[in-house]
């Protein structure tokens, strides 16, 4: 029998309420709308944050600054 897997909210809460895995940042949505140069950047800082977790925040920041942009938003 497989675990239940967990979830938390897409990271473009509370404008976005899709619940999605928890190794997931954005809904598949919202994703599609980061440049593949910032997703290969959360990805791979993803797997080394725990070597270096301002890398990763500041990737995560760029790409929800990506989203927004796209849906015409400042954040």
């Amino acid at each position: 029998m497989r675990p239940h897997p967990i979830y938390h909210r897409c990271a473009l809460t509370p404008d976005c309420r899709a619940m999605i895995p928890i190794d997931h940042l954005m809904c598949r949505p919202h994703w599609r709308r980061v440049p593949r140069e910032i997703k290969g950047r959360v990805t791979l800082t993803y797997r080394r944050r725990s070597a270096d977790w301002e890398v990763y925040a500041q990737a995560v920041r760029d790409a929800k600054a990506a989203v927004w942009n796209t849906l015409g938003r400042n954040r």
